[in-house]
């Protein structure tokens, strides 16, 4: 049996992808600007962390139901781990450069639906296979965000040339997540279909927790002056990202 002439034999199958997820623009703010007990961080909605997420491989592992031809179902299992936020805040009175940086690392679980297109056939003897699908997926996400690294470099630095610092809690968050995903399915084999897709996700917010911020700073001869704990309320942003993925599909 040639790939073009495979017919779909098995209602199950397995599907494992891996791609490049690169985020959207986003900002870290506070989740309440007018918190006061605790403070809030930034205590202005026009006072951010402007910047995204880079980017992150992303792993996918899922097990599929075909009830009808042009009809698929999927329980789904994904990893974001290594998004990194690079960005600038905006404080008052510490200069204009102001580098912010976390790590964050997202797991997820989606039930999706997809639709084939009629397949079309390439190659000679028409031998290749090609479906075109339209997909989309809800679901939840844990997003873990590491502690905020907020940077000042303008302002007075250690006898080695410390930046001078404010570190923020760390967090975790479940939230709400869907997907929407275009794709090719390459016929290889009776059993083996290869894909390639574009993935749009927004995995919902990530969260710091309320909990001590720490602040160093230093005097004009480098030495230290203040370094203490400040109990501040929730900061958040929004995850969400573009991705380019490639998988392979077993029919069992």
């Amino acid at each position: 049996i040639t790939p073009a002439a495979a017919a779909t034999e098995s209602a199950f199958y397995l599907r494992v992808a891996l791609g490049t997820g690169y985020a959207s623009d986003t900002s870290i703010r506070d989740v309440n600007p007018d918190s006061v007990d605790p403070a809030a961080l930034f205590g202005s909605n026009q006072t951010t962390a402007i910047g995204d997420f880079d980017h992150s491989t992303i792993n996918e592992f899922a097990i599929g139901y075909q009830p009808r031809k042009n009809i698929r179902t999927e329980l789904i299992y994904a990893r974001a781990p290594s998004y990194n936020f690079d960005g600038n805040s905006r404080f008052f009175g510490v200069g204009s450069a102001q580098p912010t940086s976390a790590e964050l690392d997202a797991s997820s679980f989606f039930l999706a639906g997809y639709y084939d297109f009629p397949a079309f056939h390439l190659g000679k003897n028409n031998r290749l296979q090609i479906t075109p699908y339209l997909g989309a997926g809800l679901g939840r996400s844990d997003i873990d965000i590491g502690r905020v690294l907020y940077q000042f470099p303008e302002l007075d630095s250690g006898v080695n040339g410390e930046i001078p610092f404010s570190l923020s809690p760390a967090g975790d968050n479940d939230d709400d997540s869907y997907f929407l995903t275009l794709g090719l399915g390459v016929q290889l084999t009776q059993s083996w279909i290869l894909e390639i897709s574009y993935k749009y996700t927004d995995y919902g917010t990530a969260k710091t927790e309320s909990g001590p911020l720490r602040v160093v700073r230093y005097d004009d001869a480098g030495m230290v002056v203040i370094d203490r704990d400040v109990q501040i309320a929730p900061t958040k942003a929004e995850l969400k990202s573009d991705a380019a993925m490639v998988g392979l599909r077993w029919k069992f």
